[in-house]
């Protein structure tokens, strides 16, 4: 889940370390649990299964995962103490895998880092190097395949949205049949 823009949009994904120096640039701990994706203007929380840490997990799983009406409810109810500024945040939202919103969504294993962008999930995995057993900055990334993987505020259809896995990095094939989940689903937010 993300959250808004401060001098950009702050993601509540928490996911983005990098192997390489540029990556590394692209990621800032701003302290306070939350780090600055330069390249995607956004900041993510750092705990990737915050519902869960907070106590907040409306669902009876008790693990952080939720359908995805329940992780739409719990990101735009997340109220984020800033303990480094000072400040509460209040608009996030959940990663989008369709930034321009051209209904396309960008496998990012097969594109330049540039054409990534728009898949937020997508750029952590494959641009900044972010998994489940290289979080970099991040921690509580959730990579348990059978878990199902992250939600993701894109939508495929009525009945079902995007998803991303860190574990292993799959973003939807250019047939967007890989993580298309159905919305009854019990998937983290981030």
């Amino acid at each position: 889940m993300k959250i808004r823009q401060l001098p950009g949009v702050f993601g509540v994904c928490a996911t983005v370390l990098a192997y390489s120096s540029i990556a590394e640039a692209a990621l800032i701990n701003r302290g306070g649990g939350l780090i600055y994706d330069a390249t995607l203007d956004i900041t993510w929380l750092y705990d990737a299964n915050y519902a869960l840490t907070s106590g907040t997990d409306p669902d009876t799983t008790l693990d952080g995962r939720m359908i995805l009406s329940d992780a739409n409810n719990w990101v735009t109810n997340l109220s984020y103490y800033d303990s480094v500024r000072d400040v509460t945040y209040t608009d996030w939202r959940l990663a989008s895998m369709d930034v321009d919103l051209d209904g396309t969504i960008v496998d990012c294993s097969a594109v330049t880092a540039a054409v990534c962008q728009d898949n937020e999930y997508g750029h952590l995995y494959h641009v900044d190097g972010i998994t489940a057993g290289n979080p970099g900055l991040f921690e509580n990334i959730q990579g348990n395949v059978t878990a199902g993987g992250y939600w993701s505020g894109t939508s495929s259809g009525t009945t079902s949205s995007w998803a991303f896995q860190f574990s292993d990095g799959i973003s939807p094939s250019s047939d967007g049949s890989n993580l298309e989940r159905n919305n009854s689903s019990l998937l983290y937010p981030w």
